[in-house]
């Protein structure tokens, strides 16, 4: 029998979902911007360079710190779940 702390987890995943989406698509767009800006070394002043690099590694660590809050947010009320029910993943 599913409870409250299962319902509440399921929510939380289908209304984080756009969250998590966005949080992954900023990690990937800030590894580009720092790989774009590793190639530009050889056709731009360096300080232009890095300040593309840092800006894509910044915006790469938001979107990786904000996936990672989603994430231990739903799995500790997974875990409330599975501790309330006495059920493990298996049945």
């Amino acid at each position: 029998m599913l409870s409250m702390w299962h319902a509440l987890a399921f929510v939380l995943k289908v209304l984080t979902l756009p969250v998590s989406l966005a949080a992954q698509l900023a990690m990937g767009v800030g590894a580009l911007l720092c790989m774009v800006s590793a190639g530009m070394l050889f056709f731009v002043p360096w300080p232009r360079a890095a300040g593309m690099a840092l800006l894509g590694g910044g915006v790469c660590a938001a979107g990786g710190v904000v996936y990672l809050i989603v994430y231990i947010i739903i799995e500790r009320i997974e875990d409330k779940a599975v501790e309330q029910s006495g059920r493990g993943i298996w049945g």
